[in-house]
């Protein structure tokens, strides 16, 4: 069966993506043209086009990056950073 993305995109899933993706730290938002980016995201919501799979795509890249740069922080400044003092 298929999973209704696109619809969730629109819907529930709407402010992950579009904070994620329009966030000003972004790897999307400083690799990508902006104005593009929004204006994938407008069309889809308005319903003018299905963007889900382009969308999609554009999520997990930034979701990965997120975790592959938080991991090479971590890695940086050592596990004793995040440790509690007490």
């Amino acid at each position: 069966f298929a999973i209704p993305i696109g619809d969730w995109f629109r819907t529930t899933l709407r402010p992950l993506l579009h904070d994620t993706l329009l966030s000003a730290t972004a790897f999307t938002a400083t690799h990508f043209n902006r104005p593009a980016l929004e204006t994938l995201l407008e069309q889809h919501q308005q319903q003018q086009a299905d963007h889900s799979q382009r969308l999609y795509g554009l999520l997990m890249l930034e979701l990965w990056w997120q975790g592959q740069h938080e991991h090479q922080s971590f890695h940086q400044a050592g596990p004793e950073r995040f440790e509690s003092s007490s």
